[in-house]
C-alpha cells in the first residue's frame, strides 16, 4: 500500500502538535501512525482530541461507543468516496 502522507518523525512535530501527541503517548504508551500524519496539521488533531474528549464523557458505556466506532469505521470503509484510500480499490 502506497503512504500517501507519512507520520511525522517525533523532532519534526510542530510544537503546537506537541501537547496533543504527548497526551496521545500517555495515553496508548506510544503514538500510532494516525496520530503522527495528523500531526501535519495541529488544528486538526486538536480537533479530533476535542471530539474523542466529548465522546469519552457522553453517557453511552465504553462498550456501546466501542460498537458505534468500528460500525462507523465500517461504513466509512465502504463509502463510495473512500474507494482511493483502499488497497483494493483498484479492483472493484
Amino acid at each position: 500500500m502506497t503512504v500517501l502522507i507519512p507520520p511525522l518523525p517525533p523532532a519534526q512535530v510542530p510544537a503546537a502538535a506537541r501537547a496533543g501527541l504527548d497526551e496521545v503517548k500517555s495515553r496508548y504508551g506510544f503514538v500510532p501512525n494516525f496520530f503522527g500524519v495528523v500531526a501535519h496539521a495541529p488544528a486538526v488533531l486538536q480537533g479530533y482530541g476535542g471530539l474523542a474528549h466529548a465522546l469519552e464523557d457522553g453517557r453511552l458505556p465504553p462498550r456501546e461507543r466501542e460498537i458505534i466506532a468500528v460500525a462507523v469505521a465500517a461504513r466509512a470503509a465502504r463509502a463510495p468516496e473512500a474507494a482511493p484510500l483502499r488497497p483494493h480499490a483498484a479492483a472493484e
